[in-house]
């Protein structure tokens, strides 16, 4: 099989490159994304929450280099690939907060005893 790569814009100067994978390896990457979301989903929301601090973190120590790596890719403007960036780490943290309240139970009021809308995992996106 060949490569692929990606290259600057700007430059046109090959940046990188990357096997071309199989079908096969595609289904067995899918596999594994399979069963460890079941373990993700099984974890609390503090845990994954902090999970989600920890890659906004990350995101915001190495904000240097990554914001290098959008330019070069991408050819943006080396201050707009910061705040690309601080932008992704802002969602992590964001999502940190929040995803308890936007993913509990709530109520719907209705005949029956009990009613709510509940939300579930239902696999890999």
């Amino acid at each position: 099989m060949s490569n692929v790569g990606t290259a600057n814009p700007a430059t046109g100067e090959r940046l990188a490159e990357y096997p071309v994978v199989s079908d096969a390896d595609v289904d067995a990457a899918l596999d594994r994304a399979a069963a460890a979301q079941t373990g993700w989903a099984a974890l609390s929301y503090d845990h994954r929450a902090e999970v989600l601090r920890r890659a906004a973190g990350i995101l915001r120590a190495e904000v240097e280099d990554l914001a290098l790596l959008v330019t070069r890719e991408m050819g943006k403007p080396l201050a707009e690939s910061r705040a690309e960036v601080e932008k992704c780490a802002t969602a992590c943290d964001y999502y940190a907060e929040h995803a308890g309240d936007f993913l509990a139970d709530q109520p719907v009021a209705t005949s029956a005893d009990s009613s709510w809308i509940g939300y579930e995992p239902v696999g890999v996106v």
